[in-house]
């Protein structure tokens, strides 16, 4: 994010924005991304597609909650950036540390607070960490994804950008080497432009495939849309981009990240690896490490446990909607009436009797298949009580309701009234 500002191109609506889609029709927050899908065909080229009915579901007070979590967190400051009139210190990243949003504050009260009328920068990556209904949100609007990869191979991280910062940092760029698309959420209150080229255009404007860190940027010759409040914006990562906050606004982007082969054998790898003893041993000497590792290698079933924990990798991730790491459980216990799956987390079965559940693995010992009986009765469609399960499944109640307040506290389940007051206009 930048304060550098340079001289921006005429009306955009002279200009090529893209394809703009209609307001999709018809249930559920999924058919945004089926008119995401179409608009941009199928998330190769930029669209704009409006999306009024999201705000039902989140608002500037959303993105306050999540900071008030995140500020306090340790960990997020790793993953946050703070810039100010375009240049990033660590006394402004301090500053924003210490003085979260107030409760009822605005983000634009807040950074006007924190820095007056200077150009600001926040962005926080991960933003999944820290709000529950952020990432529900988009857990059911990305669901048709897995229709498309059934494989499970598909990780999805949110990001929050926010200010009136002026161009992107880094400047016209594009992002090579990982295959990924990014769907914007803009919620205002004021619009956000992106500008993008392709690699063809690009060459032909600059002379080259080099970013352009710093202005000026090849305005007249890219395709720029303007993107308002509720709209959201298809971007293939892979053209050459440039974001421009001229006033105010709060984004969250969605990241498809398409897994490669590579990366999903050293993870199940990792896990299947011996454990190693060389902190027992003196600092290098001679250890039995490539013994292990050729013992490792030679093993007769070593295929059989690839497969089977490459199955269970994409049980435990498509479990979270492909979100990686879990959220913070519960504290409160499941409520007495009827309850039902949160849309777009499914409960998956792994391998030796596993259950996964918004990424944590679930086991019963010796009641494998009782626990497969719940969790087929609970994924399925509508709302369930106690009894009813109980009924289904003829499992006692006293386990029905164990396995129902573990999940609830994972975050796996909802309350009937909340998915009414959530469907409510």
């Amino acid at each position: 994010m930048s304060a550098t500002s340079a001289t921006r191109p005429g009306p955009l609506r002279d200009r090529d924005p893209g394809a703009v889609a209609a307001e999709p029709a018809g249930a559920g927050l999924g058919t945004l991304w089926h008119a995401c899908a179409a608009a941009s065909s199928m998330f190769e080229r930029q669209a704009v597609v409006p999306a009024p009915v999201l705000r039902r579901h989140l608002d500037d007070t959303t993105v306050v909650d999540l900071l008030r979590r995140a500020l306090v967190d340790p960990a997020a400051r790793r993953m946050l950036k703070v810039t100010v009139d375009g240049t990033q210190s660590t006394a402004t990243t301090e500053t924003v540390i210490g003085a979260p949003p107030r409760e009822g504050e605005t983000t634009l009260e807040w950074t006007r607070r924190l820095f007056g009328t200077a150009r600001v920068g926040v962005g926080l990556n991960s933003a999944q960490r820290w709000s529950e209904q952020l990432t529900r949100v988009f857990a059911e609007i990305m669901t048709p994804v897995w229709d498309h990869c059934e494989h499970g191979w598909v990780e999805l991280r949110l990001t929050l950008f926010l200010g009136n910062y002026g161009f992107t940092d880094g400047g016209a760029h594009r992002d090579v080497g990982h295959p990924e698309r990014v769907v914007h959420l803009n919620l205002g209150p004021a619009p956000k432009i992106f500008h993008t080229w392709t690699p063809a255009e690009f060459t032909t404007a600059t002379g080259g495939l080099g970013a352009v860190r710093l202005p000026p940027y090849p305005l007249e010759s890219a395709r720029s849309a303007s993107v308002g409040p509720y709209e959201l914006f298809v971007l293939n990562v892979s053209d050459f981009h440039l974001a421009d906050n001229d006033e105010h606004s709060v984004s969250v982007a969605v990241e498809m990240i398409r897994r490669t082969p590579a990366e999903v054998l050293a993870e199940v790898a990792g896990r299947l690896a011996p454990v190693s003893n060389c902190s027992t041993a003196a600092f290098l000497s001679a250890g039995d490490e490539a013994d292990d590792v050729r013992r490792f290698l030679d093993g007769a079933d070593l295929g059989a446990r690839l497969a089977e924990a490459i199955d269970s990798l994409a049980a435990r991730s498509r479990s979270n909607a492909g979100f990686r790491g879990s959220p913070q459980p519960r504290t409160d216990g499941a409520p007495p009436g009827p309850i039902r799956r949160r849309p777009g987390y499914p409960l998956k079965q792994g391998s030796g009797g596993v259950l996964y559940a918004r990424g944590s693995a679930l086991r019963l010992p010796g009641q494998e298949h009782e626990l497969e009986a719940l969790a087929a009765v609970l994924d399925s469609a509508g709302n369930h009580t106690r009894a009813d399960i109980v009924t289904a499944t003829g499992i006692a109640a006293e386990l029905v309701d164990g396995v129902v307040d573990v999940l609830w506290r994972l975050g796996a389940l909802e309350s009937a009234t909340d998915a009414v007051e959530r469907s409510a206009p």
